[in-house]
């Protein structure tokens, strides 16, 4: 979350040294090449041997999908977080939000936004982190909703708030020198780690 990718590795492997059978450490490992790096075949590679160990653990799943995703591998994308979803057995808004992003991403504006809208309905009876919500808005190219559910995750003190820098890399230049988000990255205390970067 601070930006140490090579000593949050080094840790991840030990931890895999340590019980090399743990399926919650091995997709662990995936997370830096995915987060930091964008080095999304080794991420990939990462996801697998989770899910080699239990290829019931749906989180290995969901991020699978992610990175596939990133690789415009949506077809791939699409069935592991199929699988996600049906091997969690229950309604999950990350993974709901990875379906709309996928969507997003292919150009299906219609369906993203119908998977969206039922993210905001659903967050009225349940929690929904309010950066979920603005991650979405930016994949449908809406900056200023994207503007809007950040602040929101600021001011609930979203507990997914952290990743905000890892993520930042990754965000258009003209969403990073935004002044908006830069008093995000500010008010969470995440500048003195990622804006010099």
């Amino acid at each position: 979350i601070v930006g140490k990718f090579d000593e949050s590795l080094d840790k991840i492997k030990r931890a895999q040294e340590l019980d090399p059978g743990s399926p919650i450490m091995n997709n662990q490992g995936g997370q830096p090449y995915a987060s930091y790096t964008r080095q999304y075949d080794q991420a990939i590679e990462a996801y697998r041997r989770a899910l080699l160990i239990d290829e019931g653990f749906w989180p290995a799943r969901m991020y699978l999908s992610a990175a596939y995703a990133e690789k415009g591998m949506y077809e791939e994308a699409f069935a592991e977080i199929r699988k996600a979803k049906d091997l969690h057995k229950g309604w999950h808004p990350q993974i709901e939000m990875y379906i709309g992003i996928f969507f997003a991403g292919m150009g299906r504006t219609e369906e993203a936004q119908h998977v969206l809208n039922d993210l905001l309905e659903r967050s009225k009876q349940r929690y929904v982190p309010p950066s979920m919500i603005s991650w979405f808005y930016l994949n449908l190219g809406e900056i200023d909703q994207y503007f809007d559910w950040l602040k929101r995750a600021l001011e609930e003190r979203d507990p997914l708030l952290p990743w905000l820098g890892v993520v930042s890399d990754s965000l258009p230049d003209s969403v990073r020198s935004d002044p908006r988000f830069i008093e995000a990255m500010e008010k969470s205390g995440l500048d003195k780690y990622w804006l010099d970067k």
